[in-house]
């Protein structure tokens, strides 16, 4: 009776193992049990493996095998899938080991970024497979941007008769206009010699307080404002000049006391004299790049200016332009040039008199040197900005600076001359770049607060008394120790030889060689 059940289990458990690749598992034998209890086989009746193995031996050989081919499964993205397999479909052993074949993973294939313009939304960068499509990384939306509008720009002027017109333009493209309100009031105009342009030459009927002079005239560029045009205009508060006008003449503005701003375009080339004179409610004082020169007394008086940048374009500016603005209080310089003129000195000793003692701070953006003098006796200045373009600074430039504190030494600085800081009772610390090669005789003499000194790399030769006087010097730090030498003999400095060779590592020690031992002596490395 076992027998039989043997044979027919084997049979069943063949066919079901065909079906499940022959992987018997306890939960297979469980479904077999299940499938066995059909055929009413007693649950009591337990048949190990080694009896359905013995059970396949036996079948497997008194059969002749026709073989049958198990299809294969190819693997996906994810899944693995198998090739071969073989089984005898009469007795249904298996007869070629199936072969396992691993997923073959995603074929990435980026979705590139859209940008968001101005009034639609883009997307993030994401990425899907390019064998099953499936989504790998999801692309974002990302919000439209919005219009990024320019500067307004008027494109057709309002006249008595017509309003005008000024647009925008977006960097999509996109525009935007507005509508000029017609002219209550008319400038006074002038046909130019070349009969191709016109000149401003006067108020006219215009009343209002904001002056905004036009870019063309009776279908004509206007090219300048003409001489006196707006003299003792009392009642204009701002100007704006817009591009297309090339100079202002002489006294245009003279005596506009409640001008309060006023910007010059970049095409204007020539500031007048006294053109701005007796200004004296001017605060904002705007001037673009462009302006070669800026005429004599051209700003006299105006006391209101707080600040003023001159662009690098002016190469020359005349005597007395910034005579008595007394709020100034920083200034932008494109050159060192008669520094004092400009405020109405005929001398540098008369600096202390005329340059203001508001003037605190100056920033000098080009040129080449610092003359003999240039800034003596400013003593309202507390800061100095020097440029890696200057490369000597003079005898005495700022000698008498007493209220001095902040010196910035451009990079390019190669000599400091005599007396060049003396009197600098304000200056408390000095950093001397590698660029310098020679520090003159009192070249920072009498700098009573002076405390600590950096000297760069560069420096070959220190006159004598540079550092005299000096008695709160703490520290000069040699950024090069090496083959320093000290010599009471000027000829000996001058030729580099002789002397006494100095080691130069302490700082308070170089402090006391310099502001007291060897104050008299000249030092120089080889």
């Amino acid at each position: 009776m076992k027998i039989k059940k043997l044979i027919f289990l084997g049979t069943m458990l063949l066919m079901l193992c065909a079906l499940a690749l022959l992987s018997v598992s306890a939960a297979g034998l469980t479904e077999a049990g299940k499938e066995l209890q059909k055929y009413d086989i007693n649950e009591d009746e337990r048949i190990t493996i080694s009896d359905v193995t013995a059970l396949l031996n036996y079948l497997s050989s008194s059969c002749g095998h026709e073989a049958f081919s198990f299809p294969d499964q190819p693997p996906t993205c994810e899944e693995p899938g198998f090739t071969g397999g073989k089984y005898c479909k009469n007795c249904n052993v298996l007869l070629e080991q199936f072969t396992a074949v691993p997923a073959t993973g995603h074929d990435e294939v980026i979705d590139e970024a859209v940008a968001p313009t101005c009034t639609q939304s883009g997307l993030s960068e994401g990425s899907h497979c390019n064998t099953c499509g499936k989504v790998l990384v999801a692309q974002e939306s990302v919000k439209e941007t919005g219009h990024s509008f320019g500067n307004w720009e008027i494109t057709k002027e309002s006249t008595i008769t017509e309003e005008g017109v000024m647009e925008r333009v977006c960097n999509c493209g996109e525009k935007e206009t507005q509508t000029i309100e017609k002219l209550s009031r008319v400038l006074d105009y002038t046909l130019n010699t070349d009969e191709q342009s016109y000149s401003v030459t006067g108020i006219g009927t215009w009343t209002d307080a904001e002056l905004i002079i036009p870019t063309t005239y009776n279908g004509l560029p206007v090219t300048s404002i003409g001489y006196r045009a707006f003299q003792a205009c009392t009642n204009l508060t701002s100007v704006t000049i817009h591009t297309g006008i090339t100079s202002i003449g002489k006294r245009a503005f003279y005596g506009c006391t409640g001008l309060t701003s006023i910007t010059i375009s970049e095409s204007v080339e020539s500031i007048g004299v006294s053109a701005f004179y007796g200004c004296t409610g001017l605060k904002s004082v705007t001037i673009k790049p462009g302006v070669t020169s800026i005429g004599m007394s051209a700003f006299l008086g105006c006391t209101g200016i707080t600040s003023i940048v001159i662009p690098d374009s002016v190469e020359s500016i005349g005597h007395d332009a910034f005579y008595d603005c007394t709020g100034l209080t920083s200034m932008t310089i494109p050159f060192a040039g008669d520094f004092g003129a400009l405020f109405g000195a005929t001398s540098n000793d008369e600096n202390n008199t005329y340059v203001p003692k508001s003037l605190k701070n100056v920033v000098i953006t080009g040129g080449t040197s610092i003359g003999m003098e240039e800034f003596k006796k400013c003593t309202g200045l507390v800061s100095i900005t020097i440029p890696d373009s200057v490369t000597n600074i003079g005898y005495g430039a700022f000698s008498g600076c007493t209220g001095l504190i902040s010196v910035t030494l451009g990079n390019g600085v190669e000599s400091i001359e005599e007396y060049a800081f003396k009197d600098c009772w304000g200056l408390k610390n000095i950093v001397i770049p590698d660029s310098v090669i020679s520090i003159g005789g009192y070249a920072f003499g009498s700098c009573f607060k002076l405390e600590s000194v950096t000297i760069g790399k560069g420096v070959t030769s220190i006159e004598n008394y540079a550092f005299s006087s000096c008695n709160k010097l703490k520290s000069i730090v040699f950024n090069d120790t090496t083959t320093w030498y000290c010599t009471s003999s000027y000829s000996d400095w001058v030729r580099k030889s002789g002397g006494t060779p100095m080691t130069v590592t302490s700082a308070l020690t170089n402090a006391n060689y310099f502001y007291s031992t060897y104050c008299e002596y000249y030092w120089y490395k080889k």
